[in-house]
């Protein structure tokens, strides 16, 4: 089974270590397992999940902090 972990954060959390823990057992129980994680801001959760042998998804922009489209 292909499964996507989305995390709108930036930075490592609370929220984080739970998804990289049921990514890293999903794994482990066969699954191909992406993470996707906010792409716009500066932080260490890519870097951090990386570490842990997660492929990370750089090519979708998660955030909890919209774009204004508008000026």
């Amino acid at each position: 089974m292909k499964i996507l972990e989305l995390l709108a954060s930036p930075v490592w959390t609370g929220p984080a270590e739970p998804m990289a823990s049921v990514s890293l057992g999903l794994r482990a129980r066969g699954h191909h397992v992406e993470v996707a994680v906010d792409t716009r801001r500066p932080g260490d959760i890519q870097e951090r999940l990386r570490q842990l042998g997660l492929s990370v998804r750089d090519d979708l922009s998660l955030s909890t902090k919209g774009l204004s489209l508008f000026k």
